[in-house]
């Protein structure tokens, strides 16, 4: 069993392993396939703008009508055509049409556009006035696709003149020319991968293994599991609208792996079976024993029993019976005993935390949670026994850990948890207990602070009888403060003066001090964070090099970390203000220098000027308020907009050119800048 499992784990890696290398394999391919197929599709459209700028079609498209005079001119330009196309076999036809001549002058020669088209179509005229429709369709520079028994596809040009289309520049693509490109570039044999070419949303040509090729086409480039074995990678080409798809089978390469992963798997599945058969007939046998056991131990008569699983349930339900009622024999004992416990905890007699201890383990009540806070409950005195019974009831069915007893005519209640509760938390828990109770509507209830000794109970109880004037009926009442503010403020402030911006965490100390009582300044959790703030306060003062005051007069906590910072900001002057300034102004310069660079981000900055992440982010921030990365991007984006107007360069070109390490990356920062994609923005 131990060996098929080894096994199985290991061609399971051997699989996955064997998987990517043939993944890493195929983008290897893909990628020289990429660059083959666009440096010729390039070549394309270089020679297209020289062929416009020729001087022979410069003269031809300022004429309005031809005559033997201008033989010369026209042969000129035959020879020109039919040399390029001669030495670019993926070429199979050039010509140049002029509606105004009526014209068309191509590597067949110069002839009527009727002529020509008969001369090219091997003596078809039917569907000329077709073809001339789709050549006058659009004036960009576009991929025509006739969808014809020929599957003809043209890379067509306008050319202008004053401001006027005069001719179209049309050069036929040789699609098996295009195919052969990627013939032999990939490491695998023709029956494991199809290569195919398509027009928009349809397949214009293939070769390979034609069954590999999926019906639907992709919308976007990327790479496909068309289903677990079969691998498709699109790609768009330097021509608009012509993009081309690898489908590869990576089935008969993970077949012998694959195939021998499954048996031990198999084998493994049936020794399981075999071992539960075997351990379900050992056990039947075993049963008489256990059935001896079982009486010896005071099990029920088995001889009521069908059998000794019958028997071995009941016992089961019996132990599990006995917990429930050592369970509710410890509530019942802890709702006598709770009271009494309450009261002399509330005594005003428990002077150290390890008396208070020591009087819980007197009267046998232990908590499990380190946390806990006093409420009280106001009523007419003859509704508090009612209201007491229904808290301890309510306490006893959903498991929450609390105390409560009578006390002066209120109903006291001592509430647990397993970390501090901020109030409205603590209120809807202890409000879910007595929501039923017709008595609380009418009473008063509000909580104390939170403590984590239980000899602070009695600072916690009057706490909570002072807020029972301020408390609407029905509802738990409480310290309108808010203690998540404080406890955010307190960490805000210490991060401000370890990252050296004293002036803001002035501010934040301010804003303590007005918004927050001094209970919430002074339970456990803000007394260490003030702690902790002084201490950086005086780290600060020595790394300056500067003696710390000493504070004059009984301070709190807060009102001595004032004092301190306000003199250390008096002492320092402006040197650190200049100095962040000349560190932003260094930033800003690299970044103006490398932001095409796609390596480039605050942590290079940072280790090129010597400084930290965050001393580096607050300083430029400061200076320029917008953060390193933003600042970055703004620039990049600032870069590509230039070139999506001013060029013809494709959107992954621009990606690329602008330092974003992929399209994607640049689609998605280009969107959340300009709210709209870089397609968008460049068609409007």
């Amino acid at each position: 069993m131990i060996v098929l499992l080894l096994c199985s784990l290991v061609l399971g890696y051997v699989l996955s392993s064997l998987r990517q290398a043939l993944l890493n394999a195929s983008y290897v391919a893909i990628e020289v396939i990429d660059q083959s197929l666009n440096s010729r599709l390039m070549e394309l459209r270089k020679y297209s703008l020289t062929l416009e700028l020729s001087s022979a079609n410069s003269q031809i498209k300022k004429l309005d009508s031809l005559d033997s005079a201008h033989d010369p001119i026209l042969y000129e330009l035959v020879n020109q055509i039919q040399s390029y196309k001669y030495l670019n076999p993926l070429l199979d036809g050039i010509f140049i049409y002029y509606p105004k001549l009526d014209w068309i002058v191509g590597d067949i020669g110069s002839y009527r556009s009727a002529s020509y088209y008969v001369l090219d179509n091997d003596l078809q005229t039917e569907g000329f006035d077709a073809f001339l429709a789709a050549v006058v369709a659009d004036t960009r520079p576009v991929l025509l696709f006739l969808g014809d028994e020929k599957n003809q596809l043209y890379y067509r040009k306008s050319m202008l003149y004053q401001g006027k289309i005069v001719g179209y520049l049309l050069m036929r693509l040789d699609t098996d020319q295009l195919l052969l490109s990627s013939q032999g570039r990939f490491p695998s044999n023709g029956q494991d991968y199809a290569f195919a070419l398509s027009h928009y949303d349809m397949h214009i040509a293939s070769s390979g293994n034609l069954d590999l090729i999926a019906q639907r086409i992709p919308d976007a480039d990327g790479s496909y599991f068309l289903d677990r074995s079969l691998l498709l990678q699109s790609r768009s080409t330097a021509l608009t609208g012509l993009s081309y798809q690898l489908y590869l089978s990576l089935a008969d390469q993970l077949k012998p792996v694959s195939l021998a992963l499954k048996i031990c798997i198999g084998a493994m599945l049936g020794i399981a079976l075999i071992g539960l058969v075997f351990a379900f007939l050992l056990g039947k046998r075993n049963a008489r024993p256990l059935l001896k056991l079982l009486q010896q131990v005071g099990a029920v008569d088995h001889s009521t029993a069908n059998d000794a699983y019958t028997l071995l349930s009941r016992r089961i339900d019996e132990l599990l019976q006995q917990k429930d009622e050592k369970i509710r024999a410890l509530q019942y004992q802890r709702e006598a005993m709770g009271p009494l416990c309450l009261h002399h905890l509330l005594s005003g007699r428990v002077e150290s935390e390890h008396a208070a201890v020591s009087l819980l383990k007197r009267y046998n009540i232990s908590f499990d949670y380190p946390f806990y806070v006093i409420g009280v409950i106001r009523v007419q005195s003859k509704e508090s026994a009612q209201i007491l019974r229904f808290l301890l009831e309510k306490a006893r069915n959903t498991q929450i850990d609390l105390l409560a007893a009578e006390k002066d005519g209120d109903v006291v209640v001592l509430f647990t948890s397993d970390a501090y509760l901020d109030y409205p938390s603590a209120c809807g828990t202890l409000g879910a207990l007595l929501e039923d109770c017709p008595v609380f509507k009418q009473a008063k209830a509000a909580l104390g602070t939170w403590h984590d000794q239980y000899a602070q109970a009695m600072q916690s109880y009057h706490e909570a009888l002072l807020l029972l004037d301020q408390a609407p009926q029905g509802a738990w009442w409480y310290q309108q403060e808010d203690k998540e503010c404080t406890s955010s403020l307190l960490l805000q402030t210490k991060d401000a003066v370890m990252c050296n911006q004293l002036e803001h965490a002035l501010d934040l100390l301010d804003e303590l001090v007005n918004r927050c009582t001094c209970q919430a300044l002074e339970t456990p959790f803000a007394r260490t964070q003030l702690q902790e703030i002084e201490r950086l306060i005086a780290d600060q003062f020595q790394k300056a090099g500067i003696s710390q005051v000493a504070v004059q007069g009984e301070l709190s906590s807060v009102q001595r970390c004032r004092v301190q910072i306000g003199s250390l900001l008096k002492t320092r002057g402006q040197g650190n203000a200049e100095a962040s300034l000349s560190i932003a102004e260094r930033a800003a310069a690299i970044i103006e220098r490398d932001f095409t660079d796609p390596q480039l981000g605050l942590y290079r900055i940072a280790i090129e000027l010597g400084l930290s992440n965050s001393y580096l982010s607050t300083a430029f921030k400061a200076r320029y308020d917008i953060g390193i990365v933003q600042s970055i991007n703004q620039k990049r984006i600032d870069l590509a907009k230039e070139l999506i107007i001013n060029t013809e360069m494709s959107i992954k070109e621009i990606a690329i050119a602008c330092g974003f390490s992929s399209d994607i990356s640049f689609i998605r920062v280009f969107k959340r800048h300009e709210d709209q994609t870089p397609g968008t923005f460049r068609r409007s």
